[in-house]
């Protein structure tokens, strides 16, 4: 499961030398959006992560999320992983009707 690390974010920020005020305006938020998200406060949505690439073009995306580990099908006793949680078609289908 991937998730966004807002210290990752804080820490290119350090490195770079940008301010809360400099990122926010390069990304078209408001400051106090982006302290939020960096405070954990608040997850991103999908236009964020866009402008991050746009604010960060050099760096990777990856670079802003943690990648955690794949969480055991409790219905497989060989303990095998999936990547989606689902262990068969008619799961998915059961999700989804739901």
């Amino acid at each position: 499961m991937n998730r966004f690390s807002p210290e990752r974010l804080a820490r290119l920020m350090r490195e770079t030398g940008i301010t809360q005020a400099e990122l926010a305006r390069k990304m078209g938020i408001s400051k106090s959006s982006l302290s939020r998200i960096l405070r954990g406060q608040r997850s991103p949505g999908s236009r964020f992560v866009a402008a991050l690439k746009v604010a960060f073009p050099d760096t990777p995306m990856e670079s802003f999320f943690e990648i955690g580990p794949r969480l055991p099908d409790p219905q497989d006793s060989g303990g095998r992983m999936r990547e989606n949680g689902l262990r068969h078609s008619r799961d998915r289908d059961e999700v989804t009707k739901g």
